[in-house]
């Protein structure tokens, strides 16, 4: 408890945009905490120089691709290859 752990690495090609959620995913065995209300405040979301703070990679983020047909660079760095090109081919 107490370390930041990410979930996932989501590459999509439908959600340039949208709204950020925050989320408490578990109160434990703790039954004097249902229905609580969780307030956050003073939240700031970076929009330039995002480089600066860019968490480094770690393999051990799961990257989660939405991509048809397409490698995400991160899969063409692991050398992941695509089995169908896209084309079909001529029978014969």
């Amino acid at each position: 408890m107490g370390e930041w752990n990410p979930c996932a690495d989501l590459v999509d090609a439908m959600t340039p945009s949208g709204f950020i959620a925050l989320q408490v995913h578990s109160i434990g065995k703790d039954e004097s905490r249902v229905g609580l209300q969780v307030k956050w405040k003073n939240i700031r979301i970076m929009t330039t120089n995002l480089q600066k703070y860019r968490t480094p990679y770690s393999p051990i983020i799961p990257q989660v691709s939405f991509l048809e047909n397409t490698l995400t660079d991160r899969e063409k760095a692991e050398g992941w290859k695509l089995l169908f090109d896209g084309k079909l081919q001529p029978d014969g």
